[in-house]
């Protein structure tokens, strides 16, 4: 199972309350959860713009979205960094 911090620099989609949408690469996630976002494009009905680093707090956030392949790339890089510290524990 991931944790928070497993989608450190993974790009991912962000819902917030008024119905904006922001894209970007996750930049940290502090002890309340609030997010801080890089590379920010913000997503307005048609609208978009560059925002560049964002701060979103976790009150604002309806839903993430990490795309399918990203998550998967992830899962599979965390299980052979837990299989090559198993094989040096040995």
């Amino acid at each position: 199972m991931a944790e928070p911090i497993d989608y450190i620099s993974l790009p991912f989609r962000v819902t917030v309350v008024d119905g904006r949408v922001l894209e970007g690469r996750l930049l940290a996630i502090d002890d309340e959860s609030n997010l801080l976002v890089t590379d920010v494009k913000e997503h307005t009905g048609e609208e978009t713009r560059d925002l560049g680093l964002v701060s979103v707090p976790r009150k604002t956030i309806v839903k993430l979205e990490v795309e399918e392949k990203e998550y998967g790339d992830m899962l599979r890089w965390k299980q052979a960094q837990t299989l090559r510290s198993l094989k040096v524990s040995d």
